[in-house]
């Protein structure tokens, strides 16, 4: 038999595990939870904390069920969302107690228009030697004029009348300068209108007098007649255009506001107010 020497026996290196991958849906999870806290401490954007938030926890979720690593992520992230959206309610309600006290203060006021005043008559006075008529009533004189009755007292509840100026908040300005009802049919023989009831024409100008351009369109400004509330006809011109415009700082444009309401009755108000701002009060005009 030959002998066969024996092979020493081979060490092998351990093999390096690879590290570890984040997930993707974790890692998500975690970084818009981040972005919902963040969210939360603003006035501004509190608001929409709630869309983030919800994104955070139905993302962690998923990651959970998938078992996706690290775990933590998710975790922290069905943890943090919550928590942002009770910060963000907390700020939001603070921000509008905030400006609802602000505007009550800065409110526009208009001067109610007083009442006129009744002329002075003259009475004749008695002289002692006179005996008193009991019960009998003197004539007016021809050269006596009538007494003229004083004029109803409009109480000022901010509401402007037409020909006045209003300001809110952001330091936009309408005036009324006219307003009429009775018109049957606005427009060309092309892109013409024929009202339902009858159309009433409010004609005014709007002044922005603030850092930043706004955008006008017929939305923006609401017709009212015993509380009801009647939208601006399509035939609603902003500078001359129907499809509303963007206004720079410290320039000025015509409207001419149009609306179908029913023939029986005119319009009362009509108001303007910012559709893209939530914190603004209305311009709010007595037109009927």
């Amino acid at each position: 038999m030959t002998y066969v020497p024996s092979q020493p026996m081979q060490q092998f290196a351990p093999t390096p595990q690879a590290p570890r991958r984040v997930d993707g849906m974790a890692l998500a999870s975690g970084i818009v939870a981040g972005v919902a806290l963040l969210s939360s401490f603003t006035h501004v954007t509190a608001f929409l904390t709630w869309i983030p938030a919800g994104i955070a926890i139905v993302l962690a979720v998923i990651a959970l069920v998938k078992r996706a690593q690290p775990r933590w992520l998710p975790i922290t992230a069905i943890v943090v969302a919550p928590l942002a959206w009770l910060i963000a309610i907390v700020v939001a309600v603070s921000g509008i107690a905030l400006l609802a006290s602000g505007a009550s203060e800065a409110a526009p006021t208009v001067a109610a228009p007083t009442s006129q005043e009744p002329e002075p008559v003259a009475v004749a006075e008695s002289s002692p030697s006179q005996e008193p008529v009991a019960d009998v009533t003197p004539e007016p004189t021809p050269t006596q004029q009538p007494v003229a009755e004083p004029a109803p007292v409009v109480e000022d509840d901010g509401t402007g009348f037409v020909g006045e100026t209003l300001t809110n908040e952001d330091n936009i300005s309408f005036t009324v300068t006219g307003a009429r009802c009775g018109i049957p049919y606005v427009g060309d023989q092309y892109f013409g209108d024929a009202a339902l009831g009858q159309f009433c024409e409010v004609t005014g100008t709007i002044a922005n007098w603030s850092d930043d351009a706004i955008y006008l369109y017929g939305g923006d400004f609401a017709g009212q007649i015993a509380g009801a509330e009647y939208e601006a006809s399509s035939q609603t011109l902003i500078a001359g255009s129907r499809f509303g415009m963007d206004v720079n700082p410290g320039l000025t444009v015509d409207v001419v506001l149009y609306y179908d309401v029913p023939a029986t009755t005119n319009l009362e108000h009509v108001s303007y107010s910012d559709s893209w701002s939530f914190f603004t009060s209305e311009l709010r005009f007595w037109v009927g």
